[in-house]
């Protein structure tokens, strides 16, 4: 099994990140684990760890797991990434390797299917969880791409739609982000008037509707 020397792992609940860790902790070829929660820190974090691998969630609080994994690819192509999410639909999956990720995994996969999905990812090969049917996937993303709102925002629209939607205030956001309370507002101007929608309800609607926030 290849060494990997540095893993970063992202996700917000601390129950799972703690079970996770212990998990990795049994397997010898990885030798450091770091760990988030907020999609706000990842970014900063991959800048200065440089992790081979990113075990990621999909919803993450400030901006979630596909903005990231695109993000990530387009700057640092070398690092793998691969998805651990409770999602198995195939919208989840079918924007996921739009993303360009290196893997999907479901959360309830047994401990010895992750050791394998880590596997294949680092030999440079693309892991689909066993309970996911890829011809479904396959035919989802192409009836997807047809119709995919998200693919007209900027990656700042996208990531501060998902903040509204989460309930954050223009100075909230603007705080978290580090912008200008007229910045933030000029985003949520644009974004708006792109998707067409005149009040912060039809942002949460699309937001739900593309997978940036779930309903509780």
């Amino acid at each position: 099994m290849k060494t990997i020397n540095n893993l970063l792992l992202v996700d917000d609940h601390q129950i799972v990140r703690e079970g996770i860790i212990a998990l990795l902790s049994t397997m010898d070829w990885v030798r450091q684990v770091d760990a988030c929660g907020d999609g706000v820190d990842v970014m900063p974090l991959v800048r200065k760890l440089k992790p081979q691998l990113v075990l990621m969630d999909i919803t993450l609080p400030g901006l979630n797991g596909i903005e990231l994994a695109q993000q990530i690819k387009h700057d640092y192509p070398q690092i793998k990434v691969l998805i651990l999410s409770m999602h198995s639909a195939p919208e989840y999956v079918a924007k996921a390797r739009v993303a360009n990720v290196d893997g999907y995994l479901i959360k309830d996969a047994a401990f010895d299917e992750l050791a394998g999905a880590i596997h294949h990812v680092m030999q440079g090969e693309f892991y689909l969880s066993e309970s996911i049917d890829p011809e479904t996937v396959s035919h989802y993303q192409q009836v997807a791409d047809q119709h995919d709102m998200l693919a007209m925002l900027t990656p700042r629209q996208r990531q501060i739609l998902q903040l509204i939607a989460e309930g954050l205030s223009t100075r909230d956001i603007s705080q978290r982000l580090c912008l200008s309370s007229k910045t933030v507002e000029t985003h949520r101007a644009q974004l708006m008037a792109r998707v067409g929608v005149k009040h912060v309800a039809g942002l949460v609607k699309i937001a739900i509707a593309n997978g940036l926030i779930e309903l509780e």
